[in-house]
């Protein structure tokens, strides 16, 4: 196993520093400064351009060129600097050309697709840097200059969870066609600025992840007691410590007893440990920071053990191992994050249609599911959009607060704009997706209506040639269950599945599942 870190004896006078510097404890995020990015000067102001190829056109950042914008190219992904948010404020962005696409949880679920499609991501995200989670997503929801703004309360929510936690913003471009561009005039943010990590050690190469530690204030606990690695990444830890006393950071071997022990170790030799920075040594120690005085931060570089497992870190000051710990998720597949501290801000909060205690239907344009789209609401969030001119579900989406869709551009003013849906999008079927085949030919869905069930939860009717059809969509597990009645029973019957789409077993998209008179596609949304 690599480490790229060895103990070391700091001087006494550093430690006590460490120790006792409790009047000079101050919070990272204390100063009240405000980052600001104005690219109408054809720079990109120290943002890194991740994938993709960077223009400026229309006053601002974008993909491409303007003669190019629209066309198929390279799935655009433009970064800001590492920052904290210090509760000084908001968060504002001005942006122009086309409407909003759905956008992903993660920003590597954006690079997973490396060109441009007619149904890609196009928006600006708050990125939570350890996970990669898009914890804060901004869709345009009007063509031409729109500028979202994010309060200043909305924002704390994110602080109360983590004053250390590191973002960025990120600007992506995943879709082509008409307007399929989006340039960034500008934005800024209440947030103070991190510093450049510091270089790797020789021959370490770049790290694939950089995960942030922070401490709660007054707690003796970690903002995080999980993180996760991938075996034999290499990755940056940067402890932050903005409490009133000083930390480290020690990673161990797996075990039960092994921080209890390190932590005993430090308690019972504290004499000798004082000279250690209250590292013991101990082979169980993988790596670990300097004592981080209040105030300060520091930074090691580790080469994560080959073999899967639960790898537990805790803080070895005296005394705080009992309680300042967590685990380092080794795994192959790292999980989706966890995002449950904001909804999306979406402008017009009075257009905005929520699920309460009953399933609610709002009939509208929405893009990629026609102009007289069914859009229902669940009690668990997983909403969708039926087309009655295609008889097809035409897109799902996840939203954990109950919000269905926006219809301030359709409905406020002049109008004439789609709906926009309100949360994270999950499926869009695709311009001639024709899922259901009964065996009648290259016939139109013929479609008669629905009818309202007790629960609140519609039931489409439309006829396929001879047969007519009857599909009851419900929320059913990680996501819907689209339960289709036929009659009369069709000999030969096949259904293709789409993204996120099964039947029973059969979940890779692109087959051709043969059906029956009833059978029932899942829908995964979560």
């Amino acid at each position: 196993m690599t480490k790229s870190i060895t103990s070391k004896t700091l001087p006494i006078a550093a430690i006590a520093t460490a120790i006792f510097a409790l009047t000079a404890a101050t919070s990272f995020a204390a100063d009240n400064k405000t980052l600001s990015w104005e690219f109408g000067d054809g720079q990109a102001h120290g943002w890194q351009i991740v994938s993709g190829e960077v223009g400026f056109y229309d006053g601002g950042m974008a993909s491409a060129t303007y003669e190019t914008r629209d066309a198929e190219q390279a799935t655009f992904l433009a970064r800001s600097p590492m920052f904290r948010l210090n509760g000084g404020g908001g968060l504002k962005i001005t942006l122009k050309g086309g409407m909003g696409k759905r956008l992903p949880a993660t920003a590597r679920q954006v690079l997973a697709k490396p060109r441009t499609s007619n149904g890609g991501p196009m928006g600006v995200a708050l990125r939570r840097v350890t996970d990669d989670a898009y914890v804060l997503f901004f869709e345009k929801s009007k063509t031409h200059e729109q500028t979202i703004t994010v309060a200043k309360e909305q924002l704390d929510k994110l602080i109360e969870r983590s004053h250390d936690e590191v973002y960025t913003l990120d600007l992506v471009d995943g879709l082509h066609g008409g307007w399929g561009h989006l340039p960034l005039v500008r934005a800024s943010v209440s947030a103070t600025p991190v510093d450049p990590l510091p270089k790797p050690p020789a021959g370490f190469g770049a790290p694939a992840r950089h995960l942030f530690l922070g401490s709660k204030h007054g707690k003796l606990e970690f903002d995080k007691k999980e993180l996760w690695a991938t075996p034999g990444s290499k990755v940056s830890l940067t402890l932050f410590n903005s409490d009133e006393m000083a930390h480290n950071f020690i990673l161990c071997q797996p075990g039960d007893k092994v921080a209890n022990e390190l932590g005993e170790h430090v308690m019972g030799n504290l004499a000798e440990m004082i000279k250690a920075a209250y590292v013991p040594p101990d082979p169980r120690v993988i790596a670990h920071t300097d004592l981080v005085a209040p105030g300060t931060s520091d930074t090691i570089y580790i080469t994560v053990p080959n073999t899967p497992g639960e790898y537990p870190y805790v803080c070895t000051f005296p005394g705080h191992y009992l309680l300042m710990r967590g685990v380092l998720h080794v795994i192959a597949k790292l999980p989706e994050p966890k995002v449950d501290v904001l909804k999306p801000p979406m402008p017009g909060d009075a257009f905005r249609v929520t699920v309460t205690d009953r399933p609610i239907i709002v009939r509208g344009p929405l893009h990629g599911s026609g102009p007289a789209s069914i859009c229902v609401g669940s009690l668990s969030g997983a909403q969708y959009a039926f087309d009655p001119a295609r008889c097809i579900v035409a897109k799902t989406w996840m939203s954990p607060g109950g919000e269905l869709v926006n219809t301030k551009p359709a409905w406020d003013g002049r109008g004439g704009a789609f709906l926009q849906m309100m949360g994270q999008g999950r499926f869009s079927a695709g311009k001639d997706a024709k899922p259901l085949d009964v065996g009648s030919g290259d016939v139109v869905p013929d479609f008669r209506g629905y009818e309202i069930g007790d629960d609140g939860y519609p039931s489409f009717h439309y006829k396929l040639g001879d047969i007519t059809v009857r599909v009851r969509v419900v929320p059913a597990g990680d996501g819907l269950d689209a339960n289709f009645t036929l009659k009369p029973a069709p000999a030969d019957a096949t259904y293709t599945l789409g993204e996120t789409q099964s039947i029973g077993e059969a979940a890779e998209q692109g087959t051709a599942v043969k059906v029956g008179a009833n059978f029932t596609v899942h829908f995964k949304t979560k």
